[in-house]
């Protein structure tokens, strides 16, 4: 199975380690870098946030590197420490090209590069991109039962936060 190469960012910023890897295709799946538009690149602009809605970009992603390895070629897919958002994204193009589950697809990949851990909102959002059969969409009813999931998730995330703060002093202090 020819799969994408999973690195890190100064790999993406050398031309010289993508040339020497071969590497003909990149795909940056950060916001702390913005790259010019370039010829077989595609930038995902998504923070590493469990409330971030990554699976919108999934369908696209996984065409990227289908369409570059279908070509020959091969993809570097990274983001700032190759450990969450790069990891779905490679673990969302193992289930739709080998028919994987989440579970499986995230193991797969552990076994290969054992610092792999996307975070758990990416972890249910894999999910749901099996859920909406790898399409999700604004109008298909899995993704908007997600995104209202999401949405209530955060919300609560929120208030909690907002009920704390005024409970924190100016200073905080750690006795031993």
């Amino acid at each position: 199975m020819s799969e994408p190469t999973h690195r890190s960012l100064a790999a993406a910023l050398s031309q010289d380690i993508r040339k020497k890897l071969g590497i003909t295709h990149v795909l940056s799946v950060c916001t702390e870098h913005t790259f010019e538009p370039q010829h077989n690149w595609l930038t995902v602009a998504v923070q590493d946030s469990e409330y971030e809605d990554l699976l919108i970009h999934l369908p696209r992603t996984c065409a990227f590197i289908q369409s570059a390895l279908d070509s020959g070629g091969r993809v570097l897919v990274h983001c700032m420490m190759g450990i969450s958002r790069s990891a779905t994204v490679v673990c969302a193009y193992l289930m739709v090209s080998q028919r994987l589950s989440a579970h499986a697809a995230i193991r797969f990949l552990q076994r290969r590069r054992p610092q792999v851990h996307p975070n758990y909102g990416f972890r249910k959002q894999l999910q749901a991109f099996a859920d909406c059969r790898f399409n999700p969409s604004c109008t298909n009813a899995e993704y908007i039962a997600w995104k209202r999931r999401q949405k209530r998730d955060a919300t609560k995330y929120i208030n909690l936060v907002t009920d704390t703060i005024p409970v924190i002093p100016d200073q905080l202090y750690i006795n031993r």
